[in-house]
Formats: C-alpha cells, structure tokens, sequence
C-alpha cells in the first residue's frame, strides 16, 4: 500500500479541502473528506468516515483503516477530487 498513494496528490486534495470546504470545529469539510493539521501545520490530516491518513513531514504518511475496501474507496475519491477542475468543484458538480 505505501507505494500505491501519491503523496503529492494528497497535498493538492487537501489544499483544495482547505480552499472549497466548508470550516467545522474539525478542520475544513469537503465532498466526504475533512482536511485538518497540528498547530504548527506540519502534519496534514485528510479522513473520511473510514479512513484517516496522516502526512508527516518529508513525504511519510500513514494510513488507518478497518478494512482495505475502505483505503480503495479513499484513494478513488482522493483522484476524483484532483483531477476536478477547480470550477466544478466550486459549482459542486464533483
């Protein structure tokens, strides 16, 4: 599994988190999946209801899960999100 996600992917989902979802208590809110990080923004969180990745500096990541079917469903949505053009996503077309 670790060499099947894109870390830079996942940073460019979690910016577009940050910059189209909704602000909650918990981080910005966004097409199923929350972005969040530490207080000194080091550590980036993106987590759906089945799965939490955390991003640590210098690329290393880890991954929570119950089941794999889970990561394969966050990955999916993880692309569908970067590969949206930033106007659908604003228009909620994703």
């Amino acid at each position: 599994m670790r060499n099947e996600l894109d870390i830079h992917q996942c940073l460019r989902v979690f910016d577009k988190v940050r910059r189209h979802g909704v602000k909650t208590e918990s981080g910005h809110h966004f097409q199923g999946l929350t972005a969040s990080s530490d207080f000194d923004g080091y550590t980036a969180f993106l987590s759906s209801n089945d799965v939490t990745l955390t991003l640590f500096f210098h690329n290393k990541y880890d991954l929570e899960y119950r089941q794999h079917g889970d990561v394969d469903a966050f990955v999916k949505l993880l692309s569908v999100i970067d590969h949206a053009a930033n106007s659908e996503l604003v228009d909620g077309r994703v």
